[in-house]
């Protein structure tokens, strides 16, 4: 074998919170130490037994900021880095490196059932060696020409859960949740309604919180219980306020509009239409 290696893979928690050391230069030092456990049943005894290991995590500027910010003692990491020897050779060290690739300058933190991944260079995802999903340094997701973004068509049974093109909207609103709005001209949301043309025309969503702030489902699929509509008949705007119905708004001058389809007894797809019919 012409080359060599050194790079280790570790998943473990930290024993420590993030010690962290400035320097005059401008760059700075992070340690924290990281358990990783073995374990195994005792032929002898038929008992579990399990080994901790620690190992000592250095990090450097802006990886050694970033765990700083993100980690604290207890949570469950994955960390790639190089063994590195002291000076005196009296021990080492696992170094998380910054070579300009995903393995370097970065770390995966796994609490309280979120997934953080931070890195100063492009995140790849590549099972089997073949690349599908990139998320750029600037935040940019780029698909692979052969993958596919994939809606559960059934999510959480909550009517603050939905599956889809989700915006948190930046202007704050109160809302009901499981009803469904027209976007203001000043920003905040109204309730649908069929009489009104400024309620019916607009841009439309499903609230899935009490503020728009916390989602507004812009196209996908959410829960509504028991909604009692026919499966694959058309839903239209209601003339009450914030309610689809698959009875089609038949007053003068109502705004007859599809937005969705009933796809389950408890779930719905939401695609309002871009356009609309007036009643005469």
């Amino acid at each position: 074998m012409s080359g060599t290696l050194n790079k280790v893979m570790l998943i473990g928690h930290l024993g420590d919170d993030v010690k962290i050391k400035h320097f005059d230069n401008g760059g700075c030092l992070a340690r924290f130490p990281l358990a990783t456990n073995e374990s195994y049943t005792n032929k002898s005894t038929n008992e579990k037994v399990t080994n901790t290991d620690w190992h000592n995590i250095v990090l450097r500027n802006k990886a050694a900021e970033i765990c700083e910010k993100y980690l604290s003692k207890g949570d469950k990491v994955y960390v790639e880095g190089k063994i590195r020897s002291t000076n005196d050779n009296s021990g080492s060290y696992l170094e998380m490196f910054n070579d300009g690739d995903v393995s370097g300058n970065s770390f995966i933190k796994s609490t309280s059932g979120e997934l953080i991944i931070e890195s100063a260079a492009d995140i790849t995802f590549s099972p089997n060696s073949t690349e599908k999903l990139r998320i750029t340094s600037t935040g940019d997701i780029e698909l692979a020409s052969s993958s596919r973004i994939v809606l559960d068509d059934q999510p959480t049974a909550s009517t603050a859960s939905g599956s889809g093109t989700i915006v948190k909207w930046s202007v704050s609103a109160a809302t009901t949740v499981g009803l469904m709005y027209i976007l203001k001209f000043d920003g905040t949301w109204t309730a649908t309604d069929a009489d009104s043309e400024v309620k019916s025309t607009g841009m439309a969503a499903i609230a899935l919180g009490t503020n728009a702030n916390l989602g507004m489902l812009l196209q996908g699929f959410f829960y509504k219980s028991a909604h009692g509509f026919t499966i694959g008949l058309p839903l239209y705007i209601s003339n009450t306020a914030g309610a689809l119905t698959t009875t089609r708004p038949t007053g003068t001058n109502d705004y007859v509009r599809v937005v969705g389809y009933a796809t389950s007894a408890n779930y719905i797809y939401f695609d309002p239409d871009k356009t609309w019919v007036q009643v005469a």
